[in-house]
């Protein structure tokens, strides 16, 4: 495969990534509406040599907390490494603002383009169809501990 037919590929990936990204942050946002808030987000950078794009989309709730759900490509010596992570800002953290993972998918390592997309679309699938769950669970705030002894 050509470098130019690679890069269109990569581009058209990261384009239904966002695509796919601001469906469901729309669509959390349409099912909770006197709830929550949302945006979407892109961010491309890096360093030289080493360019990243990260795109994704936060849910604000109404107890100042966010929700947020996303996806990192980069680029790296042997070729791209693929984020993904839903996470929430974590009330009980001090000092606060730090993060609490809900899903960490792991880092993947790939040596070409196709790979890339793949790993991207499969990660970006995974996340987009937790996320409502996850909003779900946000707004019914925490479950009681299990194995707290009754009051």
């Amino acid at each position: 495969m050509d470098s130019t037919r690679e890069a269109a590929d990569l581009l058209t990936a990261l384009a239904a990534a966002a695509s796919s990204f601001r469906q469901a942050g729309y669509a959390i946002y349409l099912s909770h509406q006197t709830e929550v808030r949302w945006r979407q987000f892109s961010h491309y950078g890096g360093e030289e040599g080493a360019p990243c794009a990260s795109l994704g989309f936060t849910i604000a709730l109404q107890d100042g907390r966010e929700l947020c759900v996303s996806a990192t490509v980069a680029v790296n010596g042997q070729g791209f490494s693929v984020a993904a992570d839903a996470t929430i800002d974590d009330a009980s953290s001090e000092p606060q603002g730090e993060q609490r993972f809900l899903i960490d998918l792991p880092d993947a390592a790939v040596a070409t383009v196709p790979e890339c997309v793949t790993v991207l679309r499969d990660y970006v699938e995974q996340l987009t169809l937790a996320a409502p769950g996850l909003v779900r669970e946000a707004l019914l705030g925490p479950k009681p501990d299990a194995d707290a002894a009754p009051v």
